[in-house]
């Protein structure tokens, strides 16, 4: 079957990392394992409403058949196939650091999560409580989806064979994504009179995003300062055209990159 597989993958010009991981002949006991838990798990819970349903209709003998029946695969489940999946599961991943560094505007928008956190404690309104979990679901996936993007990645730097002290040297940088079917991508979004982080910044890194054969775009906008398409007090210069297309821009770049395709 993988041979099969291999052959398409070659015959149809496939993306080099799926050729890669069918190559590689991965072990697929852990998919398997994975799979017969949630199958052995659902007719353990399947026996456990029938047996809430026995207890309700006084039938103790049946009811406890169920649900032992029920304890018995649930148990077989945790000691046999967790283990087993557990042995099999690469952990690396866990220990991949990400350095988050605190900006004014998310000190704002802890601040204001915060805020909520309390008004929804004090008041109990479903509402508030709505609006906290949509605030606390942004930073989650604010979190996973730079995992993503910054994982599987595989950085090479290639130096010339001599190097002085003090002399400029030119090196080789090259990116290539491992992950089989999520892209990892850069839009870069820049006012030109941005003072905290300088526009050529910006420039440097859409330069070198290309130079390795990734996707970037890089959009600069005159006289905007740092964080203008948002209005968040005196201290943030808001630029209303500027803020307008750059969502426009923003918008149509996520739903190019991240729209389901038929």
């Amino acid at each position: 079957m993988r041979e099969r597989l291999l052959q398409f993958a070659r015959h149809h010009s496939l993306p080099p990392a799926w050729t890669a991981f069918l190559e590689q002949g991965h072990d697929w006991t852990g998919a398997r394992n994975f799979f017969l838990s949630l199958l052995l798990l659902g007719i353990a819970l399947v026996l456990a409403l029938n047996g809430a349903a026995a207890f309700d209709q006084r039938l103790m003998r049946l009811a406890a058949f169920y649900h032992s029946l029920a304890l018995a695969i649930c148990a077989y489940v945790s000691v046999k196939l967790v283990p087993a999946m557990a042995r099999g599961t690469p952990l690396k991943w866990l220990f991949y650091q990400v350095n988050y560094k605190l900006t004014k505007e998310g000190g704002v928008y802890l601040a204001a999560t915060f805020v909520i956190v309390l008004a929804a404690l004090n008041t109990g309104n479903n509402l508030l409580f709505l609006v906290l979990a949509s605030l606390l679901a942004g930073i989650l996936v604010s979190g996973v989806v730079s995992r993503v993007v910054l994982t599987g990645i595989e950085l090479e730097l290639e130096l010339p064979d001599h190097v002085f002290a003090r002399q400029p040297v030119l090196a080789s940088l090259t990116l290539e994504n491992l992950k089989l079917t999520l892209p990892s991508f850069s839009l870069t979004v820049h006012g030109e009179a941005d003072t905290n982080v300088p526009v050529g910044q910006a420039g440097l890194l859409h330069r070198a995003m290309l130079a390795a054969g990734k996707s970037s775009t890089l959009y600069t906008y005159p006289g905007a300062h740092h964080l203008f398409n948002f209005s968040l007090g005196p201290d943030v210069t808001f630029d209303p055209s500027a803020a307008t297309l750059s969502w426009e821009r923003t918008l149509r770049f996520l739903g190019e990159h991240l729209s389901p395709r038929p």
